[in-house]
């Protein structure tokens, strides 16, 4: 069946509906009937799933420098260039994070709105961002995985990075931009606030499984 991966953002913008990626397609699930609504193949191997303000998914290819944009009925559209877009309450508007910058782009479009200049940065790993838009995490490419960009959006913003005691696995911004969490990747978590440049507390998760 290949690899799957659950959008949680799908399930939350879609209802009841949750978009599952994997095995070159995505399928849409009724997660209140248990039942799989339509499955949309990919004709390649996606890289990640993005739940759209507007109900359709997201798809950035993992091999082909291509995105396409699925709804749960009709044809799919394609991008030109891998998008790994993150979408926050805004819903005309999503961040693109690529090279040497963070640039906001209107949805569906594409059109520039804004960018922030980031000179050291290759491109995302993986990037997450809070609900308001204001703040940007981002596990960069070409450097360590331990080293995390952040990128304040606003008009007072900036860009800062905070280093890790282990490489990064995943992202996760509290919805308000006050705080955010790093998976490491050797089990621990670290809670980070901004402004900072490491970590205000790290949690080892495999202790807390053992001593339940």
């Amino acid at each position: 069946m290949g690899r799957y991966t659950l959008s949680m953002g799908a399930c939350a913008l879609l209802a009841a509906m949750a978009a599952v990626l994997g095995g070159g397609e995505v399928v849409f699930v009724d997660t209140v009937a248990g039942r799989v609504v339509s499955r949309v193949a990919l004709g390649a191997e996606g890289a990640a799933v993005f739940a759209a303000p507007d109900g359709r998914v997201v798809v950035p290819m993992a091999d082909t420098d291509a995105t396409l944009v699925i709804p749960r009925e009709g044809a799919a559209e394609r991008w030109a260039g891998r998008v790994f877009p993150l979408f926050f309450d805004q819903s005309d508007r999503m961040h693109v994070v690529s090279t040497g910058r963070v640039t906001t782009l209107s949805y569906p479009e594409r059109l520039p709105l804004a960018r922030i200049e980031v000179a050291f940065l290759a491109g995302a790993r993986r990037a997450a961002v809070s609900s308001d838009g204001r703040l940007v995490v981002v596990i960069p490419v070409g450097g360590p995985a331990s080293s995390l960009v952040v990128v304040a959006t606003g008009p007072t913003g900036g860009v800062s990075r905070v280093e890790l005691p282990a490489d990064a696995r995943a992202i996760a911004v509290a919805a308000d931009g006050n705080w955010f969490v790093a998976g490491l990747a050797d089990g621990r978590v670290a809670l980070v606030l901004p402004g900072t440049s490491i970590p205000l507390v790290e949690v080892d998760l495999q202790v807390l499984v053992d001593g339940l």
